[in-house]
């Protein structure tokens, strides 16, 4: 249980998302977003979101 615990994300994960999301938003154009970088590095997945 401690292990899951500690591999679970929390909200400090999320919440510069949810915040990037608002200001594109703010300008109208969250209609356009593309995956910048995508793909594993040492076992690990990465993904960088580009909005507007």
């Amino acid at each position: 249980p401690l292990l899951v615990q500690l591999a679970h994300p929390r909200t400090e994960h999320f919440a510069p998302l949810f915040v990037t999301m608002g200001a594109a938003d703010a300008t109208g154009e969250l209609d356009e977003q593309r995956s910048v970088i995508d793909g594993f590095w040492l076992g690990l997945a990465k993904r960088s979101v580009q909005f507007g």
